[in-house]
Parts: structure tokens; sequence; C-alpha cells
């Protein structure tokens, strides 16, 4: 299964809250290696990203963000609202060839995600623009800043031929 939600109760007390991110026993055959966090202002939009080696795990722990996932080979699209404030903690595992990107919904958004490879620097990603046509990303607000590399990347079709080659 490329994309596989997991959700996760929360605990809630007087102290705050606490929930399971990641437990072996869910996802027993992926050996994560790495840890990295992205931390966005309202309304910035990043990826679409991916390679074809990651697995990754996601989920927001600070704020709200629109996630969309798109699986190169299956073609298969979509989409959450992943927040930090709701009562189930949504994680999202997302296997290789499966390209991502996110908008940031709230004043802040912590963008949390666990690596089963180190990471793979952006020359070496499959990089799909922020606005691909085929995509055809609905993004919840308007867009405040999008990265160039975003802005300028491959055509989602031209990622599918570059990949068959």
């Amino acid at each position: 299964m490329p994309i596989k939600e997991i959700e996760y109760d929360k605990f809630l007390e007087s102290r705050g809250e606490i929930f399971t991110f990641y437990d072996r026993k869910l996802i027993p055959n992926i050996e994560f290696v790495q840890d990295k966090v992205s931390i966005s202002h309202k309304g910035v939009v990043r990826g679409f990203h991916g390679d074809d080696v990651t697995h990754k795990l996601i989920t927001c722990i600070g704020g709200a963000v629109q996630l969309i996932a798109y699986d190169i080979i299956s073609g298969e699209r979509r989409e959450w609202i992943l927040d930090s404030e709701s009562e189930s903690q949504k994680t999202i595992l997302l296997s290789p060839l499966v390209l991502n990107a996110h908008q940031c919904l709230t004043k802040t958004c912590t963008f949390f995600y666990k690596l089963s490879h180190e990471y793979v620097t952006p020359d070496k990603q499959l990089s799909v623009q922020y606005n691909d046509g085929t995509l055809c990303p609905s993004w919840m607000m308007p867009i405040t800043e999008v990265a160039d590399r975003d802005r300028y990347s491959a055509s989602l079709q031209d990622v599918i031929d570059r990949i068959k080659k």
C-alpha cells in the first residue's frame, strides 16, 4: 500500500496532551533513519516532492496543514487536513515514488516527518510544480509564498516519462 493513513488517539489532561506518532508494530518492515521538521507561515506551499527510495511518515505537530499525496505509479491521489488541535492525530505513511505537498493553514505550522533513508538532495528528488495542471491541487487559501524550486519544477508528465526511461 503506497499511501497509508494511521490514526492515533490523543490523551488529553490538565497538563496537556500525549499521542503516539510512530509504532513499530504498525509499520514493522521499515526502518526510519532520520527525522525532519519544516516550519511554515500561513499560506506557504511546499512541494510536490518525492524520490524512489524513501518512505516518509508525516504528521503536523503544530497548527494545521493541507496535505496532498500522489502515487506516480498507480495515479492514486489523496488529500488530508492534518491539524494538531484535532481529537485524533493522523499520521500518513508514504512509500517511495509518492509525491507530497502541503500548505500551511494557520499562522504557523510545524510539519514533522520520519525518513527511511537519509535526506535525498533536491537535485536527486522528483519534483513537480506546486500548481501542476494534471494534479490540479485546490489549495485552501491564497498562496503567500512558493520556493523557486517548486515554481519551476517539471510537470507531472515529465517526471512520469523520466521514471519510465
